[in-house]
């Protein structure tokens, strides 16, 4: 039934897709992999954070085409390069998409930290005005209820950004059908639809999670970074799951979902 989703069936969409993505973008996918090991490997190994943001740049800018080329692929949608290689209207909507997002979660986690400040100032006054952030201990510092309240607002502020991430998780596929960059007017789209969404996710996310979990096991026994070939081999593990797994899986389970809760004229 249309405008109904389930996490079971949007995760099976999802999974079921791998193999179309590997057929139709192969090398949008090595591209892919290369730069996320690429990245984790900067991030593991703790290189430093010039080499960090190059990579991350790199990281984007490949993401953007095996997006658009996975997009083209679960959406049929004309414009497909050779191998999932190719960079045209769509990549560049996307790109802009993607630095409207992240300009829209820095607000939100700016005014985040303004919040908890502002609770940090309001409490440090009220203790008669000393600079509590100055101590070592300084959560302590703050007594049962302030540092109750600091929980409360950092824990509802990181459910906020989790929850504005699932309400905007169509706007790839919407920015791609529509031919214009599509964010916050998706958000009807997934309206009451959340938790579905959100299961879907989780269970598309598990090697991703694993591998994660792996990997900061291995930074806290390196005390921040993890030893050379163990960071190597995480690096390079993730990357192909990333790319070969998660990135095609991800792009088929938002299109089903917009597929399924899409306007009948607008979906595909």
């Amino acid at each position: 039934m249309a405008n109904t989703v389930s996490a079971g069936e949007g995760a099976r969409a999802g999974y079921g897709f791998i193999r179309q993505a590997w057929r139709g973008a192969p090398g949008a996918l090595v591209l892919s992999a290369v730069a996320a090991a690429a990245y984790l490997y900067v991030d593991f190994a703790g290189l430093g954070r010039g080499a960090l943001a190059a990579t991350l740049l790199f990281s984007v800018a490949v993401g953007v085409i095996a997006q658009g080329a996975l997009l083209r692929l679960a959406l049929k949608l004309d414009g497909l390069g050779p191998a999932g290689l190719q960079w045209r209207g769509l990549e560049t909507r996307l790109l802009g998409l993607t630095l409207l997002t992240a300009l829209l979660f820095a607000v939100v986690v700016l005014v985040l930290i303004i919040v908890i400040l502002c609770v940090v100032l309001g409490l440090s006054m009220a203790g008669g005005g000393r600079a509590i952030v100055d101590d070592a201990d300084w959560i302590a510092s703050l007594g049962a209820p302030g540092a109750i309240a600091l929980v409360v607002i950092s824990l509802g502020g990181a459910a906020f950004i989790m929850w504005l991430s699932l309400r905007l998780s169509l706007a790839p596929a919407a920015t791609a059908v529509a031919g214009r960059i599509q964010l916050l007017n998706t958000f009807d789209l997934t309206k009451g639809r959340v938790w579905p969404i959100l299961g879907a996710f989780i269970i598309v996310g598990l090697p991703i999670f694993a591998i994660a979990f792996v990997g900061g096991a291995l930074s806290a026994m390196g005390e921040g970074a993890a030893p050379g070939g163990a960071a190597l081999a995480v690096a390079v593990v993730s990357g192909l799951l990333t790319a070969f797994v998660y990135t095609p899986a991800a792009i088929g389970l938002i299109a089903y979902l917009h597929g399924r809760l899409a306007p009948a004229g607008d979906a595909r």
